[in-house]
């Protein structure tokens, strides 16, 4: 009998499958799918070994669509009221329900593609790296088993109301499992996680189980079309049998993924940035090394424009002949879950012992913009290049001076030899130069530059209105923060807008005057007014005078709690 009803049933999962593609909730979930796509992209060049997962968040509202359409169509005899004239068909409940099934495959099928096209417009705007297979397979199978649930929901339940229903108890299910996640890794069982996509973390740094993932969804997506079989009395031994296979195999497949062991997970993460790290592939460009992680090299051209931007305003005979960017995970890249903190750890110490990279070199993130982003990613970049060269240096033991310099402040923090990872080049004159070098390196950062500098306005003058007076230029720090964790310069608002000064005028004078006073300029012991006025700057009032303007109490560098830049 299985031979005679199975043309019949993929001819009439044909004619279903049309259906369900033409279901205006179904066109919706296409739709929403790559709106999802295009907006998490949109700022970012894609990665398509961390953005490939992205598409299986993208599927979610496509899954939910064809659980609630397959289960209409399932009932669709309930619901015209003519479960008498279908009845009257020679064709069997067992083989509509085959069809129905089989109608749900076509759909994954749909969703297959859906992804390839998504992973093509990812790759055209400029995607790295290789997706997965596991990953790109697992969104087609979560399409598959909303369409068999929603199949197996008509079949036990044939009321209009249950689909909505049933969709509401599988969130709740997700809901209550991620809310879970200290325990057992019992996220996985969930059929929708956060990606690596969505939440910008690198997959080096996850290293997801994403095969026995798959093969969970696979396990559900049998399931789900054994109970389908079930209520179907000619069938019921048989599909009894097949429910229980497909529960054991699913039980099986779930108790691998919730016994991952977090020290084999660091042993794993480990090994992985230790091939990125110890063997990078270099590639050198007029004396500077370009080193990418595995996968990432297409973006050493990107890495040069606001590198060699900042290096060609730079006197010849001052710029560095041993500058590096390797490239590493910034502080928004780390996966710094309970489970998974030991990455940030594990990093610190090695390269505070220099065994992944010298403390000298700049370490580019993991992640570059695109569109009204490029220009971040291009100023953080330059950023790290200017301080590099000027001499800026955040990574250093505190000193009697720096004491000093600090007021003896008292606490743990601060001690002779204690290491630092943050300083302030406030009242420093190279931070002027600094700033500037990085703001004209390319046309996107100096956009960029003039856009965060006028959100931080030198307001040394109390004036009407809700505005208040910050020595920091706080924006600027944000783009620090977002290449690497090894440079930490707090800017000054005071020093940010004599560089927006020096912006407006003509920049070959400026290169001029910066190539002749470049000892002075770079002095740490040069001052920011001694800095502008050697560069013929329109004067702003001293962090005193602007204190004493606002009623405020200057307390120098106690303020902000941190030591001068070395």
């Amino acid at each position: 009998m299985v031979h005679r009803s199975l043309p019949v049933a993929l001819s009439l999962a044909r004619v279903e499958a049309r259906k369900l593609l033409r279901n205006p909730m179904v066109i919706l979930g296409t739709i929403l799918s790559f709106v999802i796509t295009i907006g998490v992209t949109w700022r970012d060049i894609p990665v398509l070994n961390r953005h490939d997962s992205l598409t299986v968040d993208a599927l979610v509202p496509l899954a939910a669509a064809v659980l609630v359409a397959a289960h209409l169509a399932t009932i669709r005899p309930r619901r015209y009221k003519t479960t008498e004239l279908w009845d009257s068909l020679v064709t069997s409940d067992a083989t509509m329900t085959a069809a129905h099934l089989l109608s749900a495959l076509l759909l994954a099928f749909f969703a297959l593609a859906l992804v390839l096209v998504q992973l093509s417009y990812m790759k055209v705007i400029g995607g790295v790296a290789t997706p997965r297979p596991a990953i790109i397979l697992t969104g087609p199978a979560l399409v598959a088993f909303a369409g068999g649930f929603g199949v197996a929901l008509g079949r036990w339940a044939p009321r209009i109301f249950v689909a909505p229903l049933g969709l509401a108890g599988v969130v709740a299910v997700c809901t209550v499992l991620i809310g879970n996640t200290y325990q057992h890794n019992r996220e996985w069982l969930s059929l929708w996680v956060s990606s690596e996509g969505l939440a910008g973390i690198p997959s080096e740094l996850t290293l997801r189980p994403d095969g026995w993932r798959l093969g969970y969804f696979l396990g559900l997506v049998a399931l789900a079309a054994s109970v389908a079989f079930i209520p179907d009395a000619s069938k019921r031994v048989l599909a009894a049998s097949l429910a229980t296979v497909a529960l054991v195999g699913t039980f099986l497949v779930a108790n691998q993924l919730t016994k991952e062991s977090p020290r084999d997970l660091q042993r794993a993460i480990t090994t992985q940035l230790q091939q990125g790290w110890t063997a990078p592939s270099c590639r050198e460009y007029s004396s500077v090394a370009y080193c990418p992680m595995p996968g990432y090299e297409p973006w050493i051209d990107r890495w040069r424009r606001p590198t060699e931007g900042v290096l060609v305003a730079v006197p010849a005979g001052a710029r560095p002949t041993d500058l590096r960017l390797l490239q590493a995970p910034g502080h928004t890249q780390r996966y710094d879950e309970d489970r998974n903190s030991f990455v940030s750890r594990w990093l610190d110490r090695e390269g505070r012992r220099g065994a992944l990279a010298s403390e000298t070199d700049i370490h580019p993130s993991m992640r570059w913009g695109r569109n009204s982003a490029q220009g971040e990613s291009e100023l953080s970049i330059a950023l790290m290049v200017a301080s590099r060269t000027i001499g800026l240096d955040s990574r250093f033991r505190l000193t009697e001076d720096d004491l000093q310099a600090l007021g003896d402040p008292r606490g743990g923090n601060f001690k002779v030899g204690r290491r630092r990872s943050q300083c302030t080049s406030i009242e420093q004159g190279r931070a002027i130069v600094a700033l500037w070098l990085a703001a004209q390196a390319t046309g996107a950062t100096e956009a960029e530059f003039a856009s965060a500098a006028a959100r931080v306005p030198y307001q040394a003058e109390r004036a009407d209105g809700p505005t208040y007076f910050d020595p920091l230029a706080w924006n600027l720090l944000g783009y620090t923060y977002g290449t690497s964790d090894d440079y930490r310069v707090l800017w000054g608002a005071r020093e940010t807008n004599y560089a927006l000064q020096l912006l407006g005028r003509d920049q070959t004078e400026i290169r001029a005057v910066v190539a002749e006073e470049w000892s002075l300029l770079t002095d740490p012991a040069t001052t920011t007014d001694q800095a502008a006025e050697v560069l013929s700057l329109r004067p702003l009032p001293s962090l005193e005078e602007a204190h004493d303007n606002w009623g405020l109490v200057y307390r120098g560098l106690k303020q902000w709690g941190t030591a001068p830049c070395h």
